[in-house]
């Protein structure tokens, strides 16, 4: 690039002093042939000579000119492009907000979570109030049943003001409080607040643990002697509104004239765990054994859900379900196969308070399998004798889809027995 420029140069430098170097040649020999009085035809034809030279070395100048163009035409190099600072910052400016959109994307994440967390401590606070508030219900019926009992008392009580209750006044107010009558009570004396000349009100609280004691027996003497004896024995402890366990063992055996007509046995175990004062889960066994009748051996456990579905002052309904499994051996001699089953136990249970001594209680369970079905009732009356002494009525129906052949579906029991509470 230097050298070409320098050759430029040169050549104009050239140009300017040969049109210099004319110029005073032809000055000279104007001047010349002016002193010397050259005719003018010598002179014309000097001019022209150098007008031919003149015009010679323009049009090499300008070939020279052409050239110098062509060449630097053909030979100047393309400047290099630009810095472009420009698209930096912008490729700087699209990292810095791709950058921001991505920790405002992480922050929208966080709040979603966090609004997510409040969201589920938001449903267990109302599942509490919800499961709070069915408990301030429930106790405030209790609470309105045992004021209205209270009245009642107070107004006994008025009537007769010179007498205390006796031991068969507390039974029955106890009955009246709590239907169920086996649970054994115990005694609390009371002054009511701002009653100073009424007599002292009794009231009954349930004791931890509770039980009771049947038992029948018959004899029967005519072409045959027949002997009968059976029996019950219920064991109850419960923490009152947190869990429950209960134990029933049942016999009854039979015999005419020394040989056996029956024998049965049954114990059934169960363990209730209150969720609230209405719901609960339990767990429960039922073995049975009977030489007589349709399955000899006959054990079913079962886990399930149960509910109170209402609980008055003079009535109580129940209910339980839940699967379990069953494993029944038929009455068909030494080679019967046991026939194992899973179930779904399904039981519904009501008991009502008639009067200050009468009780009934009725019952029903069905137990549904694949391979044999089996539906039972229970109706049950108590009345009390004295005190702690009640006299039983009891009667079981039961009826199995599948048995063994020559065995009947059902079996029918009734029986009148005493029973002691404790």
């Amino acid at each position: 690039m230097t050298l070409f420029i320098y050759l430029t140069t040169y050549e104009r430098a050239l140009f300017n002093s040969q049109l210099l170097l004319i110029l005073f040649t032809n000055f000279t020999l104007f001047t010349l042939g002016t002193a010397l009085f050259v005719d003018d035809e010598s002179v014309a034809e000097i001019i022209n000579d150098e007008r031919a030279n003149i015009e010679n070395d323009t049009q090499a100048v300008v070939i020279a000119e052409n050239s110098r163009s062509a060449i630097e035409f053909q030979f100047t190099p393309v400047a290099p492009p630009p810095l472009v600072i420009e698209k930096k910052e912008n490729r700087q400016e699209i990292k810095r907000l791709l950058q921001e959109k991505q920790k405002s994307a992480e922050e929208r994440g966080l709040l979603q979570a966090q609004l997510a967390l409040a969201l589920q401590q938001n449903n267990r606070l109302e599942a509490q109030i919800n499961h709070l508030e069915g408990e301030v219900e429930t106790r405030s019926s209790q609470i309105a049943a045992l004021e209205k009992n209270n009245r009642e008392l107070q107004t006994s009580i008025r009537k007769k003001p010179a007498e205390i209750a006796s031991d068969i006044d507390l039974l029955k107010t106890t009955i009246q409080s709590q239907p169920d009558l086996i649970e054994h009570k115990s005694v609390e004396k009371k002054d009511p607040p701002g009653e100073q000349n009424l007599p002292i009100i009794i009231v009954a609280q349930p004791d931890d643990f509770s039980g009771s004691v049947e038992f029948g027996f018959s004899y029967e003497q005519d072409n045959k002697v027949t002997r009968a004896i059976n029996g019950r024995l219920v064991l109850d402890y419960e923490q009152a509104s947190r869990y429950k366990f209960n134990s029933n063992f049942k016999f009854e055996m039979s015999d005419e004239d020394g040989e056996k007509s029956a024998e049965k046995y049954r114990w059934q175990l169960q363990g209730d765990y209150y969720l609230d004062l209405r719901n609960l889960v339990f767990a429960r066994s039922d073995i049975k054994r009977n030489q007589f009748a349709s399955y000899e051996k006959e054990d079913i456990y079962t886990v399930g859900y149960g509910r109170i579905l209402f609980d008055e002052n003079r009535h109580k309904f129940n209910m339980e379900i839940g699967p379990g499994y069953r494993m029944a051996v038929p009455n068909d001699g030494k080679n019967a196969l046991s026939v194992d089953e899973f179930i779904v136990r399904t039981r519904f249970n009501y008991e009502r308070v008639v009067s200050e001594s009468l009780q009934l209680m009725a019952s029903t369970v069905w137990e549904m399998g694949k391979e044999n079905s089996i539906y039972s009732v229970n109706l049950k009356a108590q009345n009390k004798i004295y005190r702690e002494l009640y006299l039983i009525f009891d009667f079981d129906y039961k009826y199995m889809q599948n048995v063994p052949i020559d065995t009947l579906n059902k079996e029918v029991s009734t029986g009148l027995k005493l029973l002691y509470a404790f």
